[in-house]
């Protein structure tokens, strides 16, 4: 792919593989992705930096956003009672992404960094990128499907798009999940559809267990998922 592909060592430290392909600017197509982005109009976007670029676009996208200069200002707007869900952040770089993950209101808001196009490239830790939930990295000078498409894979991992199949009485569930993590991202999306959630102890989540089980056997089904 007429690029070069080399390999760094060290003593007792191990390896690290580099390499470099060049590649051709590929055109997104537009034809169905009006209905893909139409399921998220109105949901709420928080662009830290000097964004300013980026607002035509976004209200392009029939996207609600807010653009604020610093870290500090987001960190009030997440502190604030009245504080609305943020269903994804823009950053331009991976020190605020660092930053963010600090701010336990927005830990596991999916991001998108758009770097400055004046930047230094930045040696992006993939791995990390992954832990730290940045969806997409590219620079400002992209055009608005380039965004849209960076933002939809971000707004589509933060939560469900509501259907009719949602019930529109909120409900009271019970979680039987033990990692914490699940924990807090399932009562966010539960609770940011209006229900009540209650995490049950360890030896509630036996007794349900046993339930179902029972139940199973009795009833002489072949197959019995747990979620």
């Amino acid at each position: 792919m007429h690029g070069e592909l080399w390999v760094q060592s060290k003593y007792n430290e191990g390896a690290s593989f580099y390499f470099t392909i060049k590649l051709a600017r590929q055109m997104i197509p537009f034809i169905g992705f009006p209905q893909k982005q139409a399921v998220f109009t109105g949901r709420k976007v928080l662009a830290i930096g000097h964004f300013e670029c980026l607002k035509e676009k976004l209200q392009d996208l029939t996207l609600s956003a807010t653009i604020i200069p610093s870290i500090q200002e987001a960190e009030g707007i997440a502190n604030s009672n009245d504080s609305p869900v943020i269903d994804a952040l823009i950053v331009d770089t991976m020190t605020t992404v660092y930053q963010i993950r600090k701010l336990s209101q927005l830990l596991y808001t999916p991001i998108v960094v758009i770097a400055s196009p004046d930047a230094p490239l930045e040696t992006l830790n993939m791995k990390k990128c992954l832990d730290l939930g940045v969806m997409s990295y590219f620079n400002t000078s992209a055009d608005v499907m380039d965004l849209a498409h960076a933002l939809l894979s971000a707004l589509e991992l933060h939560a469900r798009v509501p259907n009719d199949l949602v019930p529109s009485r909120p409900l009271k569930i019970l979680l039987a999940e033990d990692n914490v993590v699940n924990q807090k991202i399932a009562i966010r999306i539960l609770e940011k559809f209006g229900h009540k959630v209650h995490i049950a102890e360890v030896k509630t989540i036996i007794i349900v267990v046993i339930i179902l089980l029972s139940f199973f056997f009795f009833h002489g089904w072949n197959y019995l998922c747990f979620i």
